[in-house]
């Protein structure tokens, strides 16, 4: 047996395994998903040893790593309680840093690029069903936006018989949200449609996989006899 098919019926194991908690949670699942874990951890950190300690501190630059093999140190430290304050260094840097590429990733790869790519489809350069797209976009994107708006919607008119009734500004903010909300909807159902279809795939190519094997098992076995 080669190692080729070693691999696939190593596969073919662990995806049996995996789909096994379809009937229920059980002993086989619960190894392959600590085998799942177990393996992405230590790949993880055999990467990290590899190229990244071991790379950096053997080169020319390696006085510039000092200060963040400090903190990750600092941050060790945050496993055990009697010294877990001075871990909060280290996650104070972390929390930072991360907040602030969060946000500028946010703004300058995100809104920003959106905002112009919304701004450029309204035009008459490539055509009338261009535009007519662009303007479709641009008011599903203004309508979604003010979906979330509490600003939107007016205040009450009055107390009629104890019934509030909405003044023509809340109605029309009311019809504003609720247009903003069927795009969303739309477009989480696209999402949604997407990620299925996603896993709908994998989830056939990985019974294929199984059935291949199994059907090269028994051709294997029907030419030895």
């Amino acid at each position: 047996m080669d190692a080729n098919t070693m691999v696939l019926i190593a596969g073919v194991v662990v995806t049996l395994a995996i789909f096994s908690y379809l009937l229920g949670d059980n002993v086989l699942y619960r190894w392959a998903l600590a085998l799942l874990v177990g393996s992405t951890v230590g790949y993880a950190l055999a990467i990290v040893v590899r190229d990244v300690l071991l790379t950096r501190l053997s080169g020319e630059a390696r006085g510039f790593y000092i200060a963040p093999l400090i903190l990750g140190g600092l941050l060790l430290l945050k496993g055990f309680p009697r010294f877990a304050a001075v871990g909060n260094i280290s996650m104070g840097f972390i929390m930072g840093v991360g907040a602030g590429v969060a946000i500028s990733g946010a703004v300058l790869g995100t809104l920003i690029p959106q905002t112009q790519a919304t701004g450029m489809g309204v035009t008459l350069q490539a055509g009338w069903a261009s535009f007519l797209n662009g303007v479709l976009i641009l008011v599903g994107t203004v309508l979604a936006l003010l979906a979330f708006s509490p600003r939107v919607r007016a205040t009450r008119a009055k107390d009629l018989g104890g019934e509030l009734e909405l003044s023509r500004r809340g109605q029309l903010g009311a019809w504003v949200q609720q247009l903003g909300r069927v795009f969303i909807t739309v477009a989480l159902a696209v999402a949604f449609g997407g990620a299925l279809t996603s896993a709908l795939t994998i989830f056939v190519g990985r019974w294929w996989a199984v059935v291949g094997v199994i059907l090269d098992a028994v051709s294997r076995v029907t030419g030895a006899n």
